[in-house]
């Protein structure tokens, strides 16, 4: 079984693919990016794997830090004025962002306490924004090491994207994002490795990256992910409506499905075959032609049991049967000599007598 760091080497060697795969991409595109790609690489290749205590302090010190600032501005400067105080707090620090925390620190610059506010309050308000700056600088410093680190993860993630209408080094660069963003939430006290929880905030990011440009008309991710329990229930592959049938220049198939309502063609068909089938009734014997339409419902639409009939008739279920295959055979014989252009002017008995 190969270390983590041999997969790792393994992922770099086939990084060199990616480069040389000018065929999936236009040329001036390629030219465009192959300055950048090759910077990347080359700081993939100076930045070696983390060990296990180096994890342990960067995570360490990230979560430390950022637990800080949660703390802080949580709680606020509190100066002494409820009003201030609720002003420089967050009320969900588990969505707290590192954006908030600078947009915070951006209205600091610019603030100053109202006269009517205690006289320590605004040393106060000083010393709680210079608290909050340095556990965020303490953060980056941390987060930076760590995303430095782990752009193979990041790599190594956004390849398996390579064929999709997105640039690699924008795929890449969401996925630093999404990096960034496992940081914040990761918690090193449960006893899991960054890697394996920063690969799904990784995934989500590159992905929400693909549904946000890879549609004409943009849908939210939320829209994309409801059909997702449906469509794991069915044990076929799904087709798309817009699929073509043959080639591309063939029809779609949605442009070939049956409408749920009958073509003029299937209404003319069907009008004709009840008159050939009436004129076949017309010349049975009354009896077998009323057993047939009790039987099959052709008057009113509701077909009855052989029993029903033989109520109706005064007959046993079994004669009804027997009746039944007699007058069915003597119809199917009328309706050919119908066909055959044959008019027969009397009405045959399931006997085969004529009357």
């Amino acid at each position: 079984m190969r270390t983590p760091n041999e997969n790792w080497a393994a992922s770099w060697e086939s990084t060199t693919a990616l480069v040389a795969d000018r065929d999936s991409a236009p040329p001036r595109e390629m030219r465009s990016c192959d300055n950048l790609l090759q910077r990347f690489f080359s700081e993939l290749g100076h930045s070696p794997c983390l060990t296990d205590a180096e994890e342990q302090q960067l995570t360490g010190q990230a979560h430390t830090s950022w637990q800080q600032l949660c703390a802080l501005l949580t709680q606020g400067p509190q100066p002494g004025d409820q009003s201030l105080y609720q002003n420089w707090t967050v009320s969900c620090p588990e969505h707290l962002c590192e954006q908030d925390v600078v947009t915070i620190l951006d209205r600091g610059k610019t603030f100053s306490p109202d006269p009517h506010y205690p006289a320590t309050a605004a040393a106060d308000f000083s010393s709680w924004l210079t608290r909050v700056h340095m556990a965020l600088h303490t953060f980056r410093a941390a987060r930076d090491e760590l995303v430095q680190r782990n752009l193979r993860l990041v790599f190594t993630i956004a390849r398996q994207y390579r064929n999709a209408p997105v640039a690699q080094l924008d795929l890449i660069q969401e996925g630093v994002f999404g990096l960034m963003r496992a940081i914040e939430k990761f918690d090193p006290t449960k006893g899991f490795k960054l890697s394996t929880y920063a690969a799904w905030w990784i995934r989500q990011a590159i992905f929400r990256a693909l549904k946000r440009t890879s549609r004409s008309v943009r849908l939210s991710t939320t829209t994309v992910h409801t059909g997702i329990p449906d469509m794991a229930t069915v044990p076929v592959t799904l087709v798309s409506f817009d699929t073509p049938i043959t080639d591309t220049d063939s029809p779609s198939l949605a442009e070939t499905l049956s409408h749920p309502d009958d073509t003029p063609e299937e209404v003319l068909l069907e009008g004709d075959q009840r008159k050939r089938l009436y004129r076949g009734l017309d010349n049975l014997a009354p009896q077998d032609a009323t057993l047939l339409r009790l039987r099959f419902g052709l008057t009113d639409g509701h077909p009855r049991t052989l029993e029903e009939v033989g109520q109706h008739l005064q007959m046993s279920r079994e004669q009804v049967r027997q009746r039944e295959e007699r007058a069915l055979m003597c119809l199917r014989r009328l309706l050919q000599a119908l066909d055959a252009g044959q008019r027969p002017t009397t009405r045959t008995t399931t006997k085969g007598a004529v009357r």
